[in-house]
């Protein structure tokens, strides 16, 4: 006989199940909200963003000219509260030569002693390292299917950049140099370059953002005969892919002189956000200076120099480009290692 007031209808037992399981199942949930509350409180808050911690940008010009500008951290994730966007200059405003744009007030200024801006041009003389915005791809020119060794030694075939100027590779690869710009109106790419080896080829072509070359027929380059060149190509507004390539070829194993480029100036751009250093053995005594000026022999300077210094009694300096007589030295050595205006060494 079964005991008042219990049930063992299968319906009843079934639903003391469920309601049990779903207890635990609420006390469950209920706790793991609370440890996410705690870890989520435990996270550091990000701060207000300093000003040495972001930088401003220009949004994309709008079909009526119009952008804005904006702040853009330089890491991502760091801080927060960065400045509102602001209404930015109209996309055709430029900053004259010896001039550069603060991009805090959006205002031209002049430079500052020792330095120098071209305005609506950037030029790219020293190569210490590869500048920014700049790419060194390699490739190989054989056709071999049975081995991957020369396509693999092809990816160390760089340009190399060698102080104050950069230089091409040597071997049986194809190396190319590029660097991509937009400009805001028609422009020009010059640069200097010594190639007096004809055992490599050496070329030099723009495309436009259509992957479609420039009409010039300057695309392949002559030999150098007589130390530096210089060499100019008109570029058009919009985007300009500058390429300069290189391809070697061994003749009786011997070593390939390599090509060197250097003194790269591209002018058509909007405006400059910074001043460049003068170079050692020039100088700018003015602020709003649009280039540097060279030292006078017998004197010398550093880098981002107002004026120049007087050589000690027991040294001299020369301009080693003019290939000068009586300078003391290794003069291909002087010009790896300090360029065309050095100071020379010890008698």
């Amino acid at each position: 006989m079964a005991d008042a007031g219990r049930s063992f209808h299968p319906s009843a037992r079934g639903r003391g199940r469920t309601e049990w399981r779903a207890l635990r199942l609420l006390r469950l949930l209920l706790w793991v909200g609370t440890a996410f509350q705690v870890i989520q409180g435990a996270e550091p808050e990000l701060h207000a963003c300093k000003e040495s911690e972001y930088h401003y940008e220009y949004t994309a010009c709008d079909s009526t000219g119009s952008r804005w500008r904006v702040a853009v951290p330089h890491t991502p994730g760091l801080c927060t509260s960065l400045p509102d966007p602001v209404k930015g200059t109209e996309c055709s405003f430029s900053c004259k030569a010896g001039e550069f744009l603060d991009m805090k007030d959006q205002s031209c200024k002049p430079c500052a002693e020792g330095r120098y801006s071209l305005g609506t041009g950037i030029r790219f003389d020293e190569w210490d390292e590869l500048p920014h915005g700049f790419a060194s791809l390699s490739t190989n020119m054989e056709i071999n299917d049975s081995t991957n060794e020369s396509t693999e030694n092809c990816t160390l075939s760089k340009w190399a950049p060698l102080g104050d100027y950069i230089a091409s590779n040597t071997d049986e690869c194809t190396a190319t140099l590029m660097y991509a710009v937009n400009l805001k109106k028609s422009g020009t790419v010059n640069f200097e370059y010594y190639y007096a080896d004809s055992s490599i080829i050496f070329e030099f072509f723009v495309q436009n953002d259509q992957c479609q070359p420039s009409a010039d027929d300057s695309r392949w380059m002559r030999t150098t005969e007589k130390g530096w060149e210089f060499h100019s190509v008109k570029l058009n507004r919009g985007n300009n892919v500058l390429y300069w390539r290189t391809t070697a070829f061994s003749v009786w194993s011997k070593v390939s002189k390599p090509v060197l480029v250097r003194n790269i100036v591209i002018t058509g751009v909007a405006y400059t956000s910074e001043c460049f250093p003068c170079k050692p053995g020039t100088y700018a005594d003015k602020q709003g200076s649009s280039f540097c000026k060279l030292c006078p022999e017998n004197s010398y300077s550093n880098k981002e120099e107002t004026s120049c210094h007087q050589c000690d009694p027991d040294k001299y300096s020369g301009d080693v480009s003019e290939g000068r007589k009586g300078l003391v030295g290794d003069i291909d050595k002087h010009r790896e290692k300090q360029g065309s205006r050095a100071l020379l060494a010890e008698f």
